[in-house]
């Protein structure tokens, strides 16, 4: 190959240029000092692609070679134009629009290294170096990128990356259609935070705003992001990677939890539901329970026949269980028994529990409820504790259940 400190010296690099400048003059007396830069650098760019032989084979060489990347970005910018969705973003459209502009105007003969017509407005995610990459290998590049964030954001339901960037827009006062100039960092950041602290994360979802206490996890388990599995596999794309080292990288500079809440979207307070604990197991089923105890006094028997967290109370209120069994019982609880339990012994001790590290750190011992349930959530993983963290701050009993 042909680079541009060789045949700057060669002979046949200098006769070919003339000739060259002369077609472009054609008729023209004169070409100004610029042009003549200009087209020495056209020349150049094109020799550069260029494999062997003389100036002017390496020269024909270049433009086929131009000439097959022009083909292959005109494809992928046909395939963008295709898939793609503004979501009203008026830069997206105005930059994506602008590249017939490029196709209808290249010219490799004497402007090769010039990306001409273009109006880049859209910035990527992962920006293109204009000082390494010009012509069709920018407008190469750019499209190759660009058609990565593209596809990304198709993988999203509309309304939840339209619901995600509206709340992006109240949390920062600006209007995501005019004032975002790359809608993919912002929607790329949510996905992988929300992945991150909620694995099982459904896209069913309206938007992917984090609550307060997802945004806590995150930040405590941020060294943990690029390593987790489900992570791994959102950002396999080469192009994705980078993103996720910016998004780690944004992470890392964080010094508390509160700097989250300029680059990511956090839910703002809002009521919580109120959830009732449902009624009692029935007379019938509770005379064969005080039956079954007192041939097996085991947890697997209780947890047969219990149906409610007041089950749960009134055995123990009764003296019908021990200390043990009620801690064996209480450990193997389901989810939806446990959470229950949990409201009510807050309720009825008074306890303002909003988080696990709260119940953990709970110093009450005015029930034995408050011990074993701490034992469960000190057992917990991080996950279930994320999620334990979220019905904390969604669900409270509701009044009647504990009046």
């Amino acid at each position: 190959m042909m680079n541009n400190e060789i045949v700057v010296d060669n002979q046949d690099y200098h006769n070919f240029l003339l000739q060259h400048l002369q077609k472009r003059m054609s008729g023209s007396s004169v070409l100004t000092i610029t042009e003549v830069a200009n087209i020495k650098q056209s020349v150049d760019f094109v020799l550069a692609k260029g494999k062997s032989g003389d100036v002017a084979e390496a020269f024909q060489e270049g433009k086929v070679a131009i000439e097959r990347q022009l083909k292959a970005a005109q494809d992928c910018y046909r395939k963008i134009v295709a898939n793609y969705r503004s979501f009203g973003n008026v830069a997206l459209t105005e930059t994506i629009n602008s590249f017939n502009n490029f196709f209808a105007s290249y010219d490799f003969d004497y402007h090769a290294q010039e990306a001409s017509g273009l109006w880049i407005d859209y910035l990527l995610a992962n920006p293109v170096d204009e000082q390494k990459f010009q012509g069709i290998d920018f407008v190469t590049a750019y499209l190759t990128n660009l058609a990565a964030e593209v596809e990304f954001l198709q993988r999203i339901p509309e309304a939840v990356v339209v619901n995600t960037l509206e709340a992006y827009s109240d949390l920062l006062k600006f209007d995501y259609k005019i004032d975002v100039n790359n809608l993919f960092e912002v929607i790329f950041n949510q996905m992988l935070a929300k992945i991150f602290v909620q694995p099982h994360f459904s896209l069913n979802e309206s938007n992917l705003a984090l609550s307060k206490i997802e945004r806590d996890y995150l930040f405590a388990n941020r060294q943990f992001l690029a390593t987790v599995t489900v992570v791994k596999k959102l950002v396999a794309n080469p192009y994705y990677q980078l993103s996720l080292q910016k998004f780690v990288n944004k992470l890392n500079s964080a010094q508390d939890t509160s700097d989250l809440d300029y680059f990511l979207v956090i839910q703002k307070n809002r009521p919580k539901h109120e959830i009732y604990l449902g009624m009692t197991m029935t007379q019938k089923n509770y005379n064969l329970l005080i039956e079954e105890l007192a041939i097996t006094a085991d947890s697997k028997t209780i947890l047969k026949y219990i149906v409610s967290p007041y089950d749960l109370l009134e055995l123990w209120q009764q003296d019908i269980l021990t200390e043990e069994l009620l801690t064996a019982t209480i450990l193997n609880l389901s989810e939806p028994l446990f959470y229950g339990v949990l409201l009510l012994i807050a309720q009825q001790e008074q306890l303002q529990w909003k988080t696990t590290q709260q119940i953990i750190a709970e110093k009450a011992t005015s029930s034995p409820f408050i011990k074993i349930l701490k034992q469960r959530v000190v057992e917990l993983s991080p996950k279930e504790q994320t999620e334990l963290n979220c019905f904390l701050q969604e669900y409270q009993l509701a009044k009647s259940d504990f009046a």
